[in-house]
């Protein structure tokens, strides 16, 4: 239970992060002051071919920025349950027929304790045929014979059953073992989508970058009241942002296939 609250405890607070965090700053960089804005509208107003595209541009980096965050929320989110997930089936992954390998080890042992006594006096006893032969006692010889002949079969018989009970022991950890690695096997086409995300992220940061460039750029434009290269500016960062979305959209889809790796995975957990 402790660890249930932990792992919820993180997964809320990384929903928060990501839910206010990127708003706060996108709002903060990206989107101009009241001021600025006046400015912008007045600019807009005094250019009559541009008026239309100049607040379409804008529209759509606000939109953009919003699409971003919200796409970032829903990979933070997803991840999150991915991770979450894995951790669950890997766990359960060790304890694969752990109740049934558990009762085979124990009978295992149980029968061997049972048979010890035998196997020992029989064991002593062959010990002692071998001694009067040694003192060529033909007499003692024989009744020692007798003995161990007469718990021959008994002896024969407790082997074979240790021996069916360890090969059902056998069996069973290498049908547990075979299961797991199987599994294992599952999680592991989840590595190279990891990979995918990184390079994702890595694109989308360089882009972010390119973006905060831009962004300096085209303000003093607005100020300027440089209608067509603030719209020229506007475009090139519309196009910037339609890729930091789209690197998002596809680090989601990849968190998609992750999710879809670990539902099949789950699904070949033997059911408790």
């Amino acid at each position: 239970m402790m660890v249930t609250l932990r792992h919820l405890f993180v997964f809320v607070l990384a929903l928060l992060l990501a839910a206010i965090v990127p708003v706060a700053a996108w709002a903060a960089t990206y989107e101009l002051s009241p001021t600025m804005k006046t400015s912008f509208d007045k600019m807009a107003a005094d250019d009559g071919k541009l008026r239309g595209k100049l607040t379409e541009q804008y529209g759509e980096i606000i939109a953009l920025q919003q699409k971003d965050i919200d796409m970032e929320a829903a990979i933070k989110s997803l991840h999150y349950r991915n991770e979450e997930a894995e951790t669950i089936i890997r766990k359960q992954i060790k304890l694969i027929d752990a109740d049934k390998l558990d009762k085979l080890k124990k009978d295992v042992e149980q029968t061997k304790a049972r048979y010890k006594p035998l196997l020992d006096s029989y064991t002593a006893v062959n010990k002692q045929v071998a001694a009067a032969r040694s003192l060529k006692n033909k007499d003692l010889s024989a009744i020692f014979r007798m003995q161990a002949e007469s718990m021959k079969i008994a002896v024969q018989l407790a082997k074979l059953d240790m021996k069916g009970k360890e090969a059902a022991l056998k069996k069973a950890k290498d049908a547990a073992s075979s299961a797991q690695k199987k599994i294992s096997a599952m999680l592991e086409d989840i590595r190279p989508h990891e990979t995918k995300i990184k390079a994702e992220k890595s694109a989308a940061s360089n882009v972010k970058k390119s973006v905060a460039s831009g962004w300096k750029s085209f303000t003093p434009l607005v100020k300027a009241g440089s209608a067509k290269p603030a719209s020229d500016s506007l475009a090139n960062l519309v196009s910037q942002f339609r890729q930091i979305v789209s690197h998002k959209q596809n680090i989601l889809n990849l968190e998609g296939k992750i999710e879809g790796i670990l539902t099949k995975a789950k699904s070949q957990l033997p059911s408790s």
